[in-house]
């Protein structure tokens, strides 16, 4: 990887666009490029812009007081730019960068407002890309790689701890010690990512368990809930098909008991007008009634005749009972004991009766009603022989005189009272003849009557079916009423705690225990009212929480083993950095005496390595995810010189000219242990005199089989070795402006100082 051009534009005193092409078409070698010019032309600027282009972050390395100094800050002649840009192009046919890329172009510009951007080949970068990019081509922008003018010194002045960095990239471990940082700041990312993850964690373990706890609950719910839904199903399921098998029945119960209802209506008023006619038929046709009319004319005659021969017995009882019988033998009529104003009486109960029974003969209308009526002619009939016949007994004989006149009234009374009985006997005749004829006349009229009775019979029976039939019909429909209500009432029921109608209900195919399944759907709802009231939605909460949680869970699992995987790679970067750093001090000490021996034409030259192991863990007890706590080593390097002839002394008690042959020796024993692409040298031989300048040229020269050198030089050895001349010259307008000489190697050695010189030479 060699460096082949550098594009400038902007950058401090180079106020034009500017190339440098250096050498890289050389055989078996990388070649050497001088830089040459006046003091104050802009030479060290070419310095500073490789190294700012490389990233260097340091303000003090580049001469200056912020950011934007670097940028071209205006002369009398020319205004000030608002923006600088370093290209560095390499060659990378060899691939010595990790880049699919034969050339890679580094650039980076600034601008005026502060903004500053990075790029490999065109696309935008950050700096750690780069610096891990160089770093893997074993190029560091510091330490030797890039040594400024004044800087030679410091690697020497510098304390054992502090010579830290340099030895490192010197090493090669540089990378991985690049590598190790990183690595420790991911650890330290991990850890306060896992410290966030964690705090976040506790925060929501409780409420992921409280939702968990409800969604288990809800889980339940739901499951109790499916449960129920399926019994109260087949329970519903029953009862409605039952009720409504029910309902089916009455209704066709009903409609039979409503039919017969009517079929019985139909009779009764069908047999209501066979009987009203046959009724009417027989007040048309009785031929008994004129017989009646005889019968009660009779009858009338006969209870005057019985009224009349009633008061003549009660004149012949009054008769006797005034007569005296003279015989205790004879035998007269036993008079009643009371007057003849009781007789009357009597008699006139007895008119009462007779009027009572000619009434009741008179509005007879069915032959049912004549038994009663014949019983009271009875009675009237004995009352009046019991008061014509009365019981006889013995009486004291009235005078002769008396019994005769009385016997004439007598016998008058009796010849009357004969003649009236003799009446009355013809009037029984008559009337029983009458009777007679009236039997028989009802005889024949009573297969009618009876036609009629038993149409009125089969009526009442009809009747009594009717009632029964409508009483029945009335209670069918209380029936059906009251089923169809609680028919509707289960509809409601089964749409209110299933939302379906009873039509989709399942079809039961086997038989179920209803009462278990009563039992068994109180106790799903009592446990759904343990479980009280959920939110739905708590479900997406959880989810929602859940995943995070998870989420959650799992990068602290993957930061966890992240962090163990980091501490081991830093364990495993530590163990590759120390025995790496060890094998190349050990060559670096090796050259180091070589290199310092050929400078100095002999004495000694040593490099000692001591180390500390320091525990930064303050005493804790340490695990794997700790390990970037564990223990460090704090190493040093001092340089112990012998300069031949003289005594070993420290590096303080050399004069300016051995420390920087002291310096250059150990530049030189790093540069070939461990060979860099390209090194940048600002006037590290400036203190030297022109034999020792000499002997560092043909050091250079032999180092640039392998590595390319770019030099900053006042010194005529150095030019002689040069492939490639560049001068650098500043005018009036305080612009540095680039001037270029390509050298052979065969009219090398024929360079006269005015020849060097004169194309670099300042023109005013």
């Amino acid at each position: 990887m060699l460096i082949k051009k550098l594009k400038l534009q902007g950058f401090k005193s180079f106020a034009q666009p500017t190339n440098i092409e250096f050498s890289t078409n050389l055989e078996n070698k990388c070649g050497i490029t001088a830089i040459v010019g006046p003091n104050g032309c802009g030479k060290s600027n070419v310095v500073e812009a490789i190294r700012w282009a490389l990233g260097e972050q340091s303000l003090k390395a580049l001469r200056g007081k912020k950011s934007t100094d670097v940028i071209f800050h205006g002369s009398e002649k020319k205004a000030r730019l608002g923006m600088a840009k370093i290209s560095l192009y390499f060659d990378n046919q060899d691939q010595s960068m990790p880049i699919d890329y034969s050339e890679v172009i580094i650039s980076r510009q600034i601008f005026r407002n502060g903004d500053s951007e990075y790029s490999i080949n065109g696309n935008k970068t950050r700096l750690i890309d780069i610096l891990d990019l160089l770093a893997k081509a074993n190029f560091g922008q510091r330490s030797y790689s890039i040594i400024s003018q004044g800087q030679i010194m410091t690697i020497l002045l510098s304390s054992a701890i502090n010579r830290k960095i340099f030895f490192e990239e010197a090493t090669g471990v540089r990378m991985h010690t690049i590598k190790r940082e990183e690595t420790i700041r991911k650890i330290t990312r991990t850890k306060e990512n896992l410290q966030r993850v964690n705090i976040t964690l506790q925060e929501l373990k409780p409420r992921v368990n409280s939702l968990t706890r409800q969604v288990n609950k809800l889980a339940k719910q739901d499951k109790i809930k499916d449960t129920l839904l399926i019994l109260q199903k087949q329970y519903y399921s029953k009862i409605w098909n039952k009720i409504k098998k029910e309902c089916e029945i009455t209704n066709e119960n009903w409609q039979k008991a409503r039919f017969k209802h009517q079929t019985l209506s139909q009779q009764i008023k069908e047999n209501q007008e066979k009987i009203n006619q046959l009724i009417n038929l027989n007040e048309q046709t009785k031929p008994w009634k004129k017989l009646e009319e005889d019968y009660q004319q009779l009858i009338t005659q006969k209870n005057e005749l019985s009224q009349q021969e009633s008061f003549l017995y009660g004149q012949i009882v009054s008769i006797q009972q005034q007569s005296t019988l003279d015989s205790e033998e004879q035998t007269e009529i036993n008079i009643p004991s009371q007057n003849i104003q009781q007789t009357l009486i009597v008699l006139k109960n007895i008119k009462q009766e007779q009027e009572k029974l000619i009434n009741s003969l008179s509005n007879i209308k069915d032959l049912n009603e004549l038994s009663p009526l014949i019983k009271l002619a009875d009675k009237i009939k004995n009352e009046i022989t019991d008061l014509i016949n009365p019981k006889q007994t013995r009486t004291q004989a009235p005078t002769p005189q008396k019994n005769k006149q009385e016997n004439k009234l007598l016998n008058d009374l009796l010849k009357q009272r004969q003649l009236l009985k003799e009446q009355i006997k013809q009037l029984n005749a008559q009337i029983e003849q009458v009777k007679t004829k009236i039997n028989q006349s009802q005889l024949s009229e009573d297969k009618e009557r009876q036609k009629t009775l038993a149409q009125q019979t089969k009526w009442q029976e009809q009747q009594n079916d009717f009632n029964r039939a409508i009483q029945q019909t009335n209670e069918i429909k209380i029936d059906l009423t009251r089923i169809e209500t609680r028919k509707q009432v289960l509809e409601e029921e089964i749409y209110q705690e299933l939302s379906l109608m009873p039509d989709q209900l399942p079809i039961l195919k086997q038989p179920i225990n209803q009462e278990e399944i009563l039992a068994e759907i109180d106790k799903l709802k009592y446990a759904l009212q343990m479980i009280g009231n959920i939110d739905p939605s708590i479900d997406e909460e959880y989810n929602e929480c859940s995943q995070r949680y998870q989420f959650l869970n799992t990068q602290s699992v993957d930061l966890k083993k992240a962090n163990s995987s980091l501490n081991q790679i830093i364990k495993k970067l530590d163990q590759k950095i120390e025995k790496q750093f060890r094998q190349n001090f050990s060559k670096i000490n090796q050259r180091f005496q070589h290199y310092f021996t050929i400078l100095f034409g002999g004495g000694k030259a040593k490099l000692i390595f001591h180390e500390q192991e320091v525990n930064q863990s303050d005493g804790q007890e340490l695990d794997v995810d700790s390990y970037s706590k564990t223990k460090s080593v704090m190493y040093g390097i001092d340089i112990l010189v012998n300069p031949p002839g003289k005594r070993s002394k420290n590096i303080e008690t050399l004069s300016g000219g051995e420390k920087t042959l002291t310096a250059l020796a150990l530049i030189c024993a790093i540069i070939s242990t461990n060979t860099p692409p390209f090194v940048i040298l600002d006037e590290v031989d400036a203190a030297l005199d022109e034999s020792n300048s000499s002997k560092f040229a043909n050091i250079l020269e032999s180092l640039s089989n392998k590595t390319q050198f770019i030099v900053i030089t006042h010194n005529r050895g150095t030019m002689q070795k040069a492939n490639a001349l560049y001068g650098i010259t500043m005018g009036n307008d305080g612009i540095s402006k680039l001037y270029s000489l390509k050298l052979e190697s065969e009219f090398r050695p024929l360079l006269k100082e005015d020849e060097v010189q004169s194309p670099v030479r300042d023109k005013h």
